[in-house]
């Protein structure tokens, strides 16, 4: 295992590493513009299929996050989180569908995500007591 920087430690510390930046991503609007519509980071890939990817078929975050705890994750209260926010990107994902990032962007429900990306980003990135 090898130290997350958090003061714990996990197995995979470079998907943790991917965690926390489309936790970031997802949790800035006005990044998701600048690399998701406006595409200025070129030629690195980003948008909303990139985070799906990560959270339902990279990894099993989306579907038994607390099955990712030591390899991804710390603890409890990250999973949960995860959990959360994977809950309503799945709900907003089976009503949109297949869609560009933009339909993501401007759906009424985009704020929620954002929030709980926001407070998953802040579990995240939290120091270990």
């Amino acid at each position: 295992m090898i130290d997350d920087g958090k003061g714990g430690s996990v197995g995979h510390p470079e998907k943790r590493k991917t965690l926390m930046y489309l936790l970031s991503e997802l949790s800035d609007p006005a990044l998701q513009m600048k690399l998701w519509v406006n595409h200025e980071n070129a030629p690195n890939i980003h948008g909303i299929d990139e985070v799906f990817h990560f959270f339902f078929d990279d990894s099993e975050l989306a579907r038994e996050p607390k099955s990712e705890i030591g390899w991804i994750l710390e603890d409890e209260g990250e999973a949960e989180q995860i959990a959360t926010l994977c809950i309503a990107l799945e709900a907003m994902l089976n009503r949109l569908g297949d869609r560009e990032s933009i339909a993501f962007l401007n759906d009424a429900q985009w704020a929620s995500v954002v929030r709980l990306a926001k407070n998953a980003l802040e579990t995240v990135t939290k120091p270990s007591q």
